[in-house]
């Protein structure tokens, strides 16, 4: 007579396919020709003989950016199975390969359960390009008396996620009155995105104190 039962004898029946959320290196999702690493956390752990893959694909043009055939990602340390991450090296610079990419994931979990869902939040943006600024000044003329100075920065692309833009003014004949003696950081303009940035100041100084052309610098980068 059996006296002992094994002590395998207990299995599992799962059924649910598992899900994934991911997260990106720049809470931004915004890379320039840099390094990016891609973390997946899954719901449970995925099989580790057959490790989760990803893709990459997206692009206004060309395919140097795209991640094809599926690439493994590597299991995270101390994590059971559950968080994998996958980095890249960097991205290919060039305005034509710029855009918008999406991140496809392939796993199964130990049952074999494949994902069947994409996680949300999957798409990031390649943005090699450098930005362009045009001012607007608050007297069109730009000729100023000891009056309220105003100046407006249109961005071609959002700003101020990390840095905020900064204005810098030097110039005049006689003295430093009207200049700035530091980077001093512009204003977001509500109701245009992160694109339009302000810069005010008080009355500029009167009496030939400080005439003369001036000239603005700006300094901005995107993300």
């Amino acid at each position: 007579k059996l006296t002992q039962q094994p002590a395998n004898r207990v299995f599992r029946v799962d059924t649910r396919p598992p899900t994934a959320v991911l997260t990106f290196s720049k809470a931004s999702r915004q890379y320039r020709a840099e390094p990016l690493s891609v973390t997946a956390d899954f719901s449970e752990d995925a099989a580790v003989d057959q490790s989760p893959t990803i893709e990459v694909w997206g692009g206004a043009n060309g395919k140097w950016n795209q991640l094809f055939p599926p690439r493994p990602m590597q299991l995270a340390p101390g994590s059971g199975g559950k968080r994998w991450v996958y980095g890249h090296a960097a991205f290919a610079a060039g305005g034509t390969l710029d855009g918008n990419y999406w991140v496809y994931l392939g796993a199964k979990d130990i049952a074999g359960n494949p994902l069947l869902e994409q996680p949300p939040d999957r798409t990031f943006v390649i943005d090699t390009a450098a930005p362009v600024a045009t001012l607007t000044y608050s007297k069109p003329s730009r000729m100023y008396r000891s009056v309220a100075f105003s100046v407006t920065a249109d961005f071609t692309e959002d700003f101020g996620y990390s840095l905020t833009p900064t204005v810098e003014v030097r110039g005049g004949l006689a003295s430093i009155a009207n200049d700035t003696f530091s980077p001093q950081a512009l204003s977001l303009v509500p109701g245009f995105g992160r694109r339009k940035w302000l810069y005010s100041r008080g009355p500029l100084a009167g009496s030939g104190v400080d005439d003369g052309s001036f000239t603005i610098t700006l300094t901005a980068q995107d993300e």
